[in-house]
């Protein structure tokens, strides 16, 4: 049940760092993060490396996101 669970929280996580890439028109990007939840069904050492990398990375990329977001608002004068 738990790892059920975790399979259903790190493709929920993937699927949703298409979001960012989708937005900004970069569809390749997009079809790759959501393609990786594929990776969630191989046992090798490897898969789990690379959905860790791509995970980290997309962290990065939510993290870039909001920042622009927030200076964008700032400029505005919102909240």
């Amino acid at each position: 049940m738990a790892r059920l669970a975790l399979l259903l929280v790190t493709g929920l996580a993937l699927l949703l760092l298409a979001a960012p890439f989708f937005r900004a028109g970069l569809a390749p990007f997009a079809g790759l993060s959501a393609a990786l939840v594929v990776l969630l069904f191989v046992r090798a050492p490897w898969a789990a490396r690379v959905l860790q990398v791509a995970l980290a990375l997309g962290t990065l990329e939510w993290l870039r996101t909001a920042w622009v977001f927030a200076s964008a608002r700032a400029g505005l004068g919102q909240p």
